[in-house]
């Protein structure tokens, strides 16, 4: 498995487009100087956006995230790949795809993005080694199945600090992450979000029982039963990532995950031990 690390002007693009039209979400006490940036520069421009802002309403930005992986890089932006794998409807983003090429010309996000690689490649190098052997270190640790051949990890401090996304395109799968303050939490949420990667697919069987016997735990709470099948998914999975998050820290770092497993369940994921006791059953 390839592991590199990678600008990427689709990403860039994107996030100014969502902090352009109201995207403020922020984890840290302020945003990231480079976001607070951009933000400036595209303070005083206007645009006519109407059918990507119908996406921004009506989509998660990791569904449009993953619906603009599907296009080549900018200037082009044409759809490089036939099957069409997100749940954001392919007619709908289509719509938008004019407005977004006109955004990128009209307001030079190519001398923006230009003038944001140093920062990019400044942090690039500070994690680049210690990050690559991370990931090859929980590959080899839970020797889960996948189809993924490379992984393309993409720096995105236009994002919230501590937020990332892992979407697999074809035999790809992307890591895109905010900034962190450490190390070791780069590694913590490009580990999390490269676990995502591996399960979401369900291809391995172990991750198949675990999400089952979870799914019945899960079913005795009121709140669960109301979810819709992929809302249900979507929280099964997170489980099993965190749980395989937090075995791993333990085993490699030889950390008690005690206050760990609080801090989970203080963000509303309160099964975490029964997740980590399923997980443990097949290692």
């Amino acid at each position: 498995m390839k592991i590199i690390f990678n600008n990427d002007n689709r990403i860039f693009t994107l996030f100014c487009l969502l902090n352009k039209i109201g995207y403020d979400s922020e984890n840290n006490s302020a945003m990231h100087p480079l976001r607070q940036k951009i933000r400036r520069e595209l303070s005083a421009s206007k645009n006519n956006l109407p059918n990507f802002e119908a996406l921004f309403r009506k989509y998660h930005q990791s569904q449009i995230l993953e619906a603009f992986l599907h296009f080549s890089e900018f200037p082009e932006f044409i759809l490089k790949t036939e099957k069409w794998q997100t749940t954001l409807p392919k007619i709908q983003f289509l719509k938008a795809v004019p407005e977004i090429r006109n955004f990128y010309s009209k307001n030079n996000i190519a001398n923006l993005y230009k003038n944001s690689q140093s920062i990019y490649n400044k942090k690039i190098k500070a994690i680049k080694q210690s990050v690559q052997d991370d990931i090859k270190k929980t590959f080899s640790f839970f020797q889960i199945k996948t189809s993924v051949k490379q992984i393309v990890l993409i720096p995105n401090f236009l994002d919230a600090y501590w937020r990332g996304y892992g979407p697999s395109i074809n035999d790809l799968q992307y890591i895109i992450f905010g900034h962190c303050k450490t190390l070791d939490k780069f590694k913590f949420l490009i580990r999390h979000e490269f676990l995502h990667g591996l399960i979401n697919p369900r291809i391995d069987r172990r991750i198949i029982i675990i999400a089952n016997k979870l799914r019945r735990q899960m079913l005795l709470s009121e709140n669960f039963k109301k979810q819709s099948y992929q809302q249900k998914q979507i929280i099964i999975n997170e489980y099993i990532v965190r749980g395989l998050n937090l075995i791993y820290i333990e085993n490699n770092y030889k950390k008690n995950i005690k206050e760990l497993i609080a801090k989970e369940k203080q963000k509303g994921f309160i099964l975490i031990k029964s997740a980590i006791k399923e997980i443990k059953k097949f290692k």
